[in-house]
């Protein structure tokens, strides 16, 4: 046996396998603006598909006929159709998040700043410390003789 290492972590570490989390459908969009289905590739779907309409929530879609079948469901058709009449709440939404995400942006830039600034507080004050530790050390070491007392 190895001295550190773990047989048994090496074997489950073996075994493990790369999972991949199935896609979320997104309809399309036509040159009306009106959300419309669409199949992914196949090669896509192969990968899994899982759709947020909410008619079978852990169902993942894994061919295109079955993905084609349950467009025609009436749940996913009246996910759909909210979808539509939702169009310009969803806009306003992507309105909102933009703003705050420019919102972040500026004080992750200002935190960012306040960081650095600090890191050269930081940086000075330690070598404030060492020269001050380095001159204690330097007096310490010095011992006082009287001069005069030398000749005896």
């Amino acid at each position: 046996m190895c001295e550190g290492v773990n047989i048994n972590y090496l074997n489950k570490l073996h075994k493990m396998e790369m999972v991949l989390e199935p896609e979320i459908y997104t309809p399309s969009v036509d040159d009306n603006g009106t959300y419309i289905n669409h199949l992914p590739s196949k090669e896509i779907v192969r990968l899994g598909i899982r759709c947020p309409c909410g008619s079978r929530k852990n169902m993942i879609f894994k061919n295109t006929s079955n993905l084609n079948k349950h467009f025609d469901c009436e749940k996913h058709k009246a996910w759909l159709k909210n979808l539509n009449l939702d169009k310009l709440n969803h806009y306003n939404e992507l309105i909102k998040t933009k703003e705050i995400i420019d919102q972040q942006k500026e004080q992750l830039i200002k935190l960012k700043q306040e960081i650095q600034e600090k890191d050269t507080i930081i940086i000075n004050q330690a070598k404030q410390l060492v020269e001050q530790n380095v001159n204690r050390n330097v007096n310490r070491n010095v011992n006082s003789v009287n001069l005069l007392e030398l000749d005896d």
